[in-house]
């Protein structure tokens, strides 16, 4: 469950934990499948195999694939591609006749298990409403925290801000600054309104905005750019920058 939590960055609790995997069918030394890389384990998969009954009241054995997941620091070896031709043929040794991915449409292997023979044969339209922006916030910080920053910006103060989808179009935000090469927050604010600060680069995003940028980061990384020039022109995306902040990305 920690692996799990570590890859996917918020993968569940203890009690999801239990739900999924204290059943009588499954078995860990037959259901999980683990990538190990010297001796350290950096990846695997869940396998599950379940039994469907034809219209000719024959069964056939099923396979699904669930829980794919690769190290942070281990990302970009192939990792996810041995964990699934690996669970393939652990199927096929077992004789499931088909192999079946329940996933949705915003997760990675909806773009990634057509590359391993899976198609598309139905799925209904996915939604989402944020409920809670103050949580989702905290995660687009944490995910920002993530990233290395060019010398040049040391010191450089950042201001992030979310207009939720209300009729008021509240604000929330986050305030950073770069110190060594990394983002740190300056402030906690949960408030629903948040002050005008001196900062050298304001990002403001409308919500629907910041969820499509987020998905297609994850998913087509090929349209990012198209995305953000869409937000740019409907102005749902904005950048407010300072003199200085021109100057250490022109000048260095």
């Amino acid at each position: 469950m920690e692996m799990l939590n570590l890859c996917y960055g918020r993968w569940g609790s203890k009690e999801r934990w239990r739900k999924r995997y204290h059943q009588s069918e499954f078995d860990i030394t037959k259901n999980v499948l683990v990538v190990e890389e010297s001796g350290k384990w950096i990846g695997g998969v869940t396998t599950w195999f379940r039994e469907a009954f034809l219209r000719n009241n024959k069964k056939i054995k099923l396979y699904i694939a669930g829980d794919a997941y690769v190290h942070p620091n281990h990302r970009g070896k192939g990792v996810y591609s041995i964990s699934m031709r690996k669970s393939m043929e652990l199927a096929q040794r077992k004789g499931a006749t088909l192999g079946l991915g329940f996933i949705s449409i915003y997760a990675i292997p909806f773009v990634a298990l057509p590359r391993y023979g899976f198609v598309d044969i139905f799925y209904p339209q996915t939604k989402i409403f944020v409920l809670k922006p103050e949580r989702f916030i905290h995660y687009v910080s944490r995910l920002l925290q993530l990233a290395n920053f060019p010398k040049k910006l040391e010191g450089i103060k950042i201001q992030l801000a979310i207009s939720l989808n209300t009729p008021q179009r509240q604000t929330i935000g986050r305030v950073f600054e770069v110190k060594k090469r990394k983002l740190c927050e300056l402030t906690d604010e949960s408030a629903p309104q948040i002050a005008h600060r001196k900062t050298d680069l304001q990002v403001t995003a409308d919500m629907n905005a910041l969820l499509k940028i987020l998905f297609v980061f994850y998913l087509k990384k090929r349209s990012l750019l198209i995305i953000l020039l869409k937000a740019f022109l409907q102005r749902r995306l904005k950048l407010g920058l300072s003199i200085s902040f021109l100057k250490k990305i022109l000048v260095g």
